[in-house]
Order: C-alpha cells, then structure tokens, then sequence
C-alpha cells in the first residue's frame, strides 16, 4: 500500500455532505471489511497547507491542487457510485460520466499538538470544486475523538495504490 501525507488545519465545511446519504455497506459493491456499516453525517474538513502537500506532487509535476486526486492515478480503496447516494447535486453528464461517484481511501487523522491519531477515511467526489480541502468520514465524531477544534494543526495519512504507468 502506498501513502500520501497531508499537512494542514481543521475548518468549518460548508455543510454538504451532512445532507448527503451514503448506502450502507452492504449496497456498496467491493466496499472493504471495515468500511463501517452506516456513517455519521458530515465530514471533517481539513484546508491543506500550501506546504503541506505530499512530495509526490512535486516530484511527479502535479500541480499542490486536491483535484489532481481526481486524475493522477493514485487509486482508491473502492468507489461508491453517485447515484446510490441521496441528496448528489454533483451529477453525470456526457463528459463526465464519473462526476459525483465518491473515491474512499483509507486513511489515518493524526492531531499535530497531541500526537493522538484515529483511522477514518478520505473521501472525494469526482468533480467536487474542492481543490485545497480534504473531506474525512467515520462512524465516529473525528472532531470529538481528537479534541479537534478549527485552527488546530493535523496530518492525513492517505493508503491507496499508485495507478501502474
């Protein structure tokens, strides 16, 4: 498994994917062992540091933009397709054919201050106009668990596999 390190803060999001609803599990085909059963609303949302994009970036010519986890094939865990996920506005079209469908990578929060760390996972719709933010889920109030509140200083450790070239 490869990784990804990301450095940045803890922000307010702007609410969308506490209106989103995620199948369960078990309508999620190829969805790991441990994706949980159900999710609690929301994300956490972290603003990525304009130094704290992995080296990765750089040294492979990418631009420090979180869309770029859209198309330089460092593959997801699974990917849940859009439409079995109420309240997507982010809908296909012809150009587009995967925009809304979610890529889930596991993933481990790390608080900066405390050095207490939790598993979650990163989430991206293809297509969000997202591009200095990382979007986390759990089962678990990540904000809570770490003691996280805005401004507080955090690492994303992101697993996937880099896309054979």
């Amino acid at each position: 498994m490869d990784k990804l390190y990301f450095t940045g803060t803890v922000i307010s999001g702007c609410g969308q994917y506490s209106e989103l609803e995620f199948p369960d599990k078990t309508k999620i085909e190829g969805a790991s062992g441990d994706w949980p059963q159900s999710l609690l609303r929301g994300s956490l949302n972290i603003r990525i540091n304009e130094d704290g994009y992995p080296e990765e970036f750089s040294r492979l010519g990418y631009q420090n933009n979180i869309k770029m986890l859209d198309k330089i094939g460092f593959q997801p865990e699974f990917i849940i397709p859009g439409q079995l996920i109420k309240n997507n506005k982010l809908l296909p079209t012809p150009e587009y054919p995967n925009r809304g469908s979610v890529q889930v990578w596991r993933a481990v929060l790390t608080n900066k201050h405390s050095e207490e760390y939790i598993h979650c996972w990163v989430v991206r719709r293809f297509g969000s106009g997202l591009f200095r933010d990382i979007e986390l889920v759990s089962d678990t109030c990540l904000r809570k668990k770490l003691k996280l509140e805005n401004g507080n200083n955090v690492v994303v450790c992101m697993s996937g596999q880099w896309e054979k070239r």
